[in-house]
């Protein structure tokens, strides 16, 4: 009777311990659940603004300013060319600042995360369901996020000297552009016919038991999920205003025509659309000496007579300032030409130059005095007949040549 009592002791007290056991795993999976479900709600509250711009999250609106200001300079795309990482950088430090020196959409953030500027989340009437959804892809009339349309290029024709060509440069532009009033969120309303979604749902039946869900753009917001209110005091000129800033255009030396220096995000601003480039296109200006070919300068020289028949001497202004000199002592024809390696346009992005060619323009005289002609008829027994010049040589053989063919 012992033995089955403490037998009976010993079962109890293993089946107490063991049901103990038990009971403490709904508790386990209560706790992983709560774990699990907070790496969820931190990825899905989206990008930190304030580790962005590196402030507290009580930062005041002249500490969130000064921060932006600090690294605005330091990651400007003018100060980090073709630095991508910097470019991003810039982005993001736009984009938190943006949200951060409004106050509405400083609260909204603060109480909804970087979601709730998207209008998913307003008061009480979000999904609790959202961040599952953007696991699972969602159900029925839920939104998916889309990649934003992109503002077409803006292409816009810049004059530019030779000289600035030859030498390279910078130029100051002045450029307007019509940008959303940076307010414009507190003058925006959630769309009362989507509930700002930006999409609305369509049923029907089409069968026993089967209908026939259809989701299309929202015909009232067009898709943005929320709407404009009128005469909004923080926007009294309305959604848009215009802003001019001065762009600083390089100019490399050896650009040609129609090649293009590029400023991104600086087109017009549409609501839900990506800000395009502007594109500034080469039109090389017209020079009163030089002529542009390929690489080559092309520069007609006027000569005197005189000059084309004894010798030439003269110095030539090139764009940069510097002479270049201009000599030969052989009879010039009209037309001719001489070319002076290395003095023409330098190659874009190589150390190499283009040539400068320089036609000779022999000027006659308009008319002679009597003792001028004389003098050219003087000079006119010293010099060789056509017979004995080259070209009289060639004439004797073309005649010789046609009067081949005649007998034939």
């Amino acid at each position: 009777m012992c033995q089955d009592h403490s037998g009976s002791r010993f079962r109890r007290g293993s089946r107490s311990r063991f049901a103990r056991r038990e009971s403490t795993h709904p508790f386990l999976y209560f706790i992983l659940f709560i774990v699990l479900l907070s790496f969820v709600t931190r990825a899905y509250a989206g990008r930190d603004y304030y580790d962005i711009l590196g402030v507290a999250r009580d930062a005041d609106s002249s500490t969130i300013k000064r921060a932006f200001r600090k690294l605005a300079v330091k990651y400007h795309p003018d100060k980090n060319p073709g630095d991508k990482s910097a470019e991003q950088k810039y982005v993001e430090i736009n984009n938190a600042y943006e949200v951060l020196r409004s106050d509405a959409k400083r609260e909204k953030y603060d109480r909804f995360g970087e979601d709730g500027l998207n209008g998913q989340m307003e008061g009480d009437d979000h999904d609790d369901f959202g961040p599952f959804d953007d696991f699972f892809g969602g159900f029925g009339g839920h939104r998916r996020r889309r990649e934003e349309p992109r503002v077409p290029d803006v292409v816009i024709p810049l004059s530019v000297s030779l000289e600035t060509l030859y030498n390279g440069g910078v130029l100051e532009v002045s450029h307007k552009k019509r940008v959303i009033c940076s307010s414009w969120s507190d003058c925006e309303k959630r769309c009362s016919k989507c509930g700002g979604r930006g999409v609305v749902i369509q049923t029907r039946r089409i069968g026993p038991g089967f209908i026939q869900q259809i989701q299309t753009t929202c015909p009232v917001c067009g898709g943005a999920g929320k709407i404009g209110t009128p005469n909004c005091k923080s926007c009294p000129n309305g959604q848009f205003e215009e802003v001019e800033k001065m762009l600083l255009v390089d100019i490399e030396k050896g650009m040609r025509d129609g090649q293009h220096i590029v400023f991104e995000h600086e087109t017009d601003e549409i609501p839900e659309h990506q800000t395009g480039s502007v594109r500034f296109e080469v039109d090389t200006l017209r020079h009163d000496r030089f002529t542009r070919i390929g690489n080559d300068l092309h520069y007609r020289l006027p000569i005197t007579l005189s000059e084309a028949l004894v010798s030439v001497n003269r110095q030539v202004k090139q764009l940069d300032g510097r002479l270049v000199s201009i000599s030969t002592d052989k009879v010039i024809k009209p037309g001719e030409k001489i070319t002076i390696k290395g003095e023409g346009m330098p190659d874009y992005h190589d150390a190499e130059s283009g040539d400068m060619i320089v036609e000779f323009w022999v000027l006659f005289p308009e008319s002679l005095t009597e003792e001028q002609k004389k003098a050219v008829i003087d000079l006119h027994g010293e010099l060789p007949s056509l017979e004995e010049t080259g070209d009289g040589a060639r004439r004797n053989a073309t005649t010789a040549t046609d009067d081949a063919k005649d007998e034939l």
